[in-house]
């Protein structure tokens, strides 16, 4: 389980409870088009909380080659000075020709060039927290209980709906929305937590239904079969510092929007490809983070030893190329600047290393 949060407030309450990108979103194809190779990887770094210290790297395929902070050095005339991206980046994803960086304690969106990573516009809004893509709109989910709804094209909000409290993850499914709401920020003062997921209708723009899951829940992410896959973060005892209760993985049928399984653990990291599913979790063995592979087909779980071996401090960020099916998997260090590894599944083996910048969490690939 993450240490450091990727929810930036939780830190001021950590004695209540302890708080993961892929392609995007909403790019489907026609089965005659064929997507352009992937060329590189984005890595978003979200940064230490109040230090001002997100930024973007850049992993070059073709070259091998990383640019630490490309966001800092296209966007300064001077490059000994590199423009700051931020204060906690926490999510990122590419649409059209564009990318999309949110930095939460910054209250902002900033979107870019996806090419060059040059400012194309800032967009303002308080806590953004994490986005989602579906017919020419992004969804962005903030800590004032709404979700925000930005056109592409304009680049303008036209919208907020109201959803559950404290909403983190969002995600596209089919032709609704679903966003996570943890809840967290009534917790902090003696209230409860949300135990729900909204599901948005995008057209409407309004949200149509909530689905009841579990006290904390905050990560969310979908798989190609119409099955969501949502998990809840640990809540503690502030007593004694026992788990009141411990993060559990759930499955949701978009069908029927009822939770049709629940897994005797929890994940903090997901990615999904094609027929396979990734998870890392902290409470599938105790006391240690454990990678584990599931067939969404077959609904077989093993455990897997890819980074066995691998010296690794806090897994902090998960991504599957859909294009050969390579992982890359974060790892971030306390006090120092964070690595990246790529699993090449053709060889077998993990064979390339980067150390980005403070806490990679997010990785986004680019055709």
């Amino acid at each position: 389980m993450k240490i450091h949060f990727k929810n930036p407030l939780l830190a001021s309450f950590v004695l209540l409870s302890v708080i993961l990108a892929s392609c995007s979103k909403d790019n489907s194809l026609t089965p005659e088009e064929q997507p352009d190779p992937v060329s590189g990887v984005y890595v978003l770094n979200e940064g230490d909380f109040q230090a001002n210290n997100a930024s973007l790297s850049y992993i070059d395929f073709l070259t091998g080659n990383l640019t630490p902070d490309i966001y800092g050095t296209a966007n300064s005339s001077d490059p000994s000075n590199p423009k700051a991206l931020g204060d906690i980046a926490s999510d990122m994803d590419i649409y059209g020709s564009l990318l999309y960086v949110v930095v939460n304690e910054s209250n902002k969106i900033e979107i870019l060039n996806a090419s060059t990573a040059k400012i194309v516009k800032t967009i303002n809004i308080d806590q953004p927290r994490y986005i989602a893509f579906h017919s020419g709109k992004a969804f962005i989910t903030s800590y004032t209980d709404h979700v925000f709804v930005l056109d592409t094209l304009s680049k303008t909000i036209t919208a907020q709906i109201k959803v559950g409290r404290t909403p983190e993850q969002i995600v596209a499914s089919g032709n609704r929305l679903y966003v996570a709401n943890a809840g967290w920020a009534d917790a902090i003062t003696g209230g409860e937590y949300d135990n729900t997921v909204s599901v948005i209708d995008p057209v409407l723009l309004k949200e149509e239904s909530k689905i009841t899951v579990a006290d904390n829940i905050d990560i969310i992410f979908a798989d190609n079969k119409g099955k969501l896959y949502v998990s809840s973060t640990d809540i503690y005892n502030t007593v004694d510092w026992s788990i009141l209760k411990p993060s559990r993985l759930y499955r949701i049928d978009t069908k029927t929007n009822k939770v049709d399984k629940e897994y005797e653990f929890g994940a903090h990291l997901m990615a999904f490809t094609k027929n396979k599913a990734y998870l890392v979790s902290n409470n599938y063995k105790a006391g240690e983070d454990t990678f584990l592979e599931m067939d969404l087909g077959t609904e077989t779980l093993t455990e897997s030893d890819i980074f066995k071996g691998v010296e690794l401090d806090h897994l902090y960020g998960l991504a599957v190329d859909s294009d050969n099916g390579d992982i890359w998997l974060s790892d971030a260090n306390y006090g120092q600047l964070g690595k990246v590894r790529r699993y090449n599944k053709a060889l077998d083996k993990i064979d390339l290393t980067y150390t980005t910048g403070a806490f990679p969490s997010v990785f986004v690939f680019k055709r």
